[in-house]
């Protein structure tokens, strides 16, 4: 694994995303979150408290 995260735009072209990433209606407040120290599930976590289009069953995968 490259350990680069990219998302592929409208147009078919791959957009390379800093580390660690958000993605979606929650993301600006992951985002917020990790900045002040949160990890990833954390930064979820608060998310789903905060937008009203974000929740669910929150899953965690681990990269080697």
């Amino acid at each position: 694994a490259s350990g680069i995260v990219k998302e592929y735009d409208e147009k078919y072209c791959a957009v390379v995303i800093p580390y660690p990433c958000a993605m979606g209606t929650g993301a600006d407040i992951a985002w917020g979150a990790m900045a002040a120290g949160s990890d990833a599930k954390e930064a979820v976590e608060i998310a789903c408290k905060r937008d009203l289009h974000s929740g669910g069953q929150i899953i965690v995968l681990g990269l080697s």
